[in-house]
């Protein structure tokens, strides 16, 4: 961005999109705030289409400040993307994910109980179950089930999903450090004599780390090796 024009272009993209309520714009600091209920994805994909880079770099909730937020991210060597946690109020999460590289199909989705990922994924440990629940589909409202269960994803043909759930069981500061797994097999969201879905095979997990709320994390360079927001988007 390098004018008012910009950014009033940059608005009237957004605005254009169901589910935005506000945009504000910054220039001088190369920043859009966008305050809605769409997927962080669709904005970037919308700011993507008419010639507009765009990094994300802090998710909050509305008018609470930031009540949680964390980012799980999968790099290969086979599937690419990133999950992110966003605590809209004391009682809801909403999880965003973005994926490429699955089979196509549905596949179990869960949160572990721990984030060691050695022994080829043999020490995440059984479903995140805070509560001593069975297990169910925690991201359709449920909460007689583990907090861990997040359902399934949905994959095309092509290998990528979109997806978005939301959770009332999911406390995003008890979550960091613990891990994702997705799973070979659709999962059946009922106890039907297990209590792990009927996932066996695991195809990808990755750790829950903690992320920036808005306006909470402003640098331009990695401090771990000196790239910029830009290039390592242009990396991923």
């Amino acid at each position: 961005m390098t004018c008012q024009s910009c950014a009033e272009e940059i608005k009237k993209i957004l605005f254009g999109l169901e589910g935005v309520v506000e945009v504000q714009v910054d220039v001088p600091a190369q920043r859009v705030i966008v305050d809605g209920t769409l997927s962080s994805h669709l904005l970037v994909e919308k700011l993507g289409e008419a010639g507009r880079q765009a990094v994300i770099y802090g998710r909050s909730a509305t008018n609470s400040g930031n009540l949680g937020a964390a980012v799980c991210q999968f790099t290969g060597p086979k599937i690419f993307g990133v999950v992110f946690f966003i605590q809209v109020s004391e009682n809801t999460c909403v999880i965003e994910t973005t994926l490429d590289g699955l089979p196509g199909g549905k596949h179990g989705y869960v949160i572990h109980m721990f984030g060691d990922l050695s022994q080829d994924y043999g020490r995440l440990g059984p479903h995140y179950n805070p509560l001593g629940k069975p297990h169910g589909n925690a991201a359709n409202g449920n909460s007689e089930c583990h907090a861990g269960d997040l359902g399934n994803l949905v994959v095309g043909e092509d290998g990528k999903v979109v997806d978005r759930k939301t959770s009332h069981l999911i406390q995003v500061p008890m979550i960091i450090g613990r891990s994702i797994g997705i799973y070979e097999e659709e999962d059946h969201l009922t106890c039907g004599g297990d209590d792990d879905g009927g996932l066996k095979t695991l195809l990808a997990a990755a750790v829950i780390a903690r992320s920036a709320g808005v306006l909470e994390n402003q640098k331009r360079v990695c401090l771990c090796d000196g790239t910029t927001l830009w290039e390592n988007k242009n990396k991923s």
